[in-house]
């Protein structure tokens, strides 16, 4: 494949700054971005990027892609509140086609925690490939949270990967009576739902 990758690294101070990053093949296809690195505590960081006419096929394994998607990362690596590291990542997806079908979407989702015991998250996520459709919506925790997965997918061969059929299926996560990492904490209760039809992979 013919892949070009351009990288240029500044410090200035206590951060390090990511000036320019292009990973480019073919003669459109592009993957653009800039972020930077605090040095010292909190050790903020920051990326912003974006793909344009992307195809993962040139890197991996998959059906022939063009995607164009804008990116951005903010967070620390130490958390002044104690909480452990955190993070906001956002997303959006748009024009944009796997094999001959039309994929779009957007999407927040927002982590933070020392350790699996400690980690909190939500999300709110939609993601569309051709006719079928993923969301993700809620927290997961805190005492009472839910995360709520839907897929409805009638068309599975959209997605490649030898998929037929079609697939709907729901699960809820439920965080128990305590949040995690909290004395009384039970396991999160899981809800989970599928029907399938003429399925083969």
């Amino acid at each position: 494949k013919n892949l070009e990758l351009d990288v240029t690294f500044a410090k200035d101070g206590e951060t390090l700054s990511l000036d320019q990053l292009h990973l480019r093949h073919a003669r459109t296809a592009a993957l653009v971005g800039n972020g930077k690195l605090g040095l010292n505590p909190p050790r903020f960081f920051n990326f912003e990027g974006s793909l344009q006419h992307f195809d993962v096929s040139a890197f991996l394994q998959a059906p022939r892609t063009s995607l164009n998607a804008t990116l951005k990362v903010a967070g620390e690596l130490e958390s002044p509140s104690g909480r452990g590291p955190e993070a906001k990542v956002e997303f959006r997806m748009g024009n944009s086609r796997i094999a001959d079908h039309a994929v779009t979407g957007e999407g927040r989702i927002e982590f933070w925690g020392r350790d699996l015991a400690t980690a909190r998250g939500s999300a709110e996520v939609e993601l569309r490939l051709g006719q079928n459709q993923l969301l993700a919506r809620g927290g997961i925790g805190q005492k009472g949270d839910q995360l709520r997965l839907s897929l409805d997918a009638p068309k599975l061969a959209q997605i490649g990967f030898g998929l037929r059929g079609s697939l709907e299926a729901d699960a809820v996560v439920e965080t128990g009576a305590a949040d995690i990492g909290q004395s009384g904490q039970k396991p999160p209760n899981i809800r989970f739902s599928a029907e399938g039809k003429s399925l083969s992979f």
